[in-house]
């Protein structure tokens, strides 16, 4: 499969090549995301390569994706087949049969699948194999080592370095661009910043991964067995019943730390689902006795999100370019919590980074281990996530976290961030109705 992205002569397009063995050439070709137009010729493999060498020094680029029938090792998995196993490492031992938690995954599923679909412009899908298809093939962990790779250098390119990156880039990673001369100038903006792409990347990795996983897994279970998975979850879920005290607890305490001023208050908590997790929980626990100062917090994050936090939990992503700010990231480095219910929950909306076009919405409740805190003072100090890092307190010890009150440290709502995932017990994915 060949790719061509040139930005000089606003080309996105692709070449498929195939020799049988008859000797007859299939040439296929269009506009990525188009389903093109085919031609045949009998030239044999003189022909076959004369064409490949031409179509390269135009400037083609070989596009290493795998073609979904040259994959006979990987198990044909109806989407039936593959939620249950996702049901199967996902939920826990006494919530075999919670119907919410088998929805609730079902959802995560489509809602994965659906944000692929959008965030490509429409040139990628996750199909009932679970496999991510693109227009040019299927997206391999290779393919999105090298897209990463590519990202990293593009990150801090300008002029032609930055044109021949991009198209490069997109050749591992087809999107839908502009149809006119000058579109690589607009590709990174305010809503698709290079932290998004990251985002995307992560996000398509732990697709391809989650799925090989749970087809794997299925494949060793026979059909008319009961699946019982290894479990690829860090967590596995039971849902919170409505009517009992904790639901009730977790709902005043929503309301209760809520700020009317953020368009999420609005929003009301429809379900709560406990993440159960023992080895992280005894870690947890370890690190909380030898910090202290434990808090319960929120944290918001996109439904895309889930399936990546379900499997391998809260991670760390670096800091990128411009979209620091866009994403509330301003003291470096962390897991950015909150006190704030609907300030989290802004996160959750796509408020802060999508602007508010989120209509599956989810927040996580959390046990935090704070530790020693760094607090920032009235104005802002580009230095403070530096110093929180580095430095020590008067009495000599060093700081666990950055503990930010509303109206300091030059944000309007209060920030709590560690920079050690471990502090965090992640207990309730909260799920209100959008």
């Amino acid at each position: 499969m060949l790719v061509l992205v040139d930005t000089k002569a606003n080309s996105n397009k692709f070449y498929s090549l195939e020799l049988d063995q008859t000797g007859r050439v299939s040439k296929t070709y269009g506009r990525v995301g188009a389903d093109g137009v085919t031609n045949y010729e009998h030239t044999g493999d003189s022909g076959f390569q004369k064409i490949l060498d031409a179509k390269k020094r135009k400037g083609c680029k070989e596009v290493d994706v795998a073609d979904a029938s040259s994959q006979p090792t990987r198990p044909r998995l109806d989407k039936s087949r593959l939620a249950s196993v996702a049901r199967a490492g996902l939920v826990s031992e006494d919530a075999v049969n919670d119907t919410l938690v088998a929805d609730l995954i079902e959802r995560i599923i489509k809602v994965n699948a659906h944000d692929i679909l959008e965030s490509s412009g429409g040139l990628m899908k996750v199909d009932l194999n679970g496999r991510i298809q693109t227009p040019v093939g299927l997206v391999t962990l290779r393919s999105i080592t090298e897209a990463t790779r590519i990202l990293d250098q593009l990150e801090h390119a300008a002029g032609a370095a930055h044109d021949t990156l991009l198209e490069q880039y997109l050749t591992f990673v087809p999107q839908k661009v502009g149809r006119t001369r000058g579109w690589q100038d607009d590709f990174f903006g305010t809503h698709n910043t290079v932290q998004h792409q990251r985002d995307f990347l992560q996000q398509l990795r732990d697709s391809v991964t989650f799925f090989d996983a749970q087809a794997e897994s299925a494949a060793r279970t026979p059909a008319d067995e009961d699946i019982k998975a290894d479990s690829g979850f860090k967590y596995r879920l039971r849902s919170v019943p409505t009517d009992g005290d904790l639901f009730k607890s977790i709902r005043r305490r929503f309301e209760e730390s809520k700020n009317e001023h953020h368009s999420a208050s609005r929003l009301k908590l429809k379900r709560v689902f406990e993440l159960v997790d023992e080895p992280g929980a005894e870690v947890y626990a370890g690190l909380a006795k030898t910090l202290g100062n434990e808090q319960q917090l929120w944290h918001g994050t996109r439904a895309a999100n889930l399936l990546s936090i379900l499997r391998k939990g809260l991670y760390v992503p670096p800091t990128s370019g411009s979209s620091i700010q866009i994403a509330g990231r301003m003291f470096g480095d962390g897991v950015y919590l909150s006190n704030q219910s609907s300030k989290s929950l802004m996160y959750s909306t796509g408020y802060w980074t999508r602007g508010g076009q989120e209509t599956n919405c989810f927040m996580l409740l959390n046990d935090v281990a704070m530790g020693h805190e760094y607090r920032p003072g009235h104005g802002y100090d580009p230095q403070a996530a530096r110093k929180a890092r580095t430095t020590k307190s008067d009495d000599g010890k060093a700081f666990n976290s950055i503990n930010v009150r509303a109206g300091r440290g030059g944000v309007r709502n209060h920030e709590a961030i560690v920079w050690n995932v471990d502090q965090v017990r992640v207990r309730y994915l909260c799920e209100f109705d959008a």
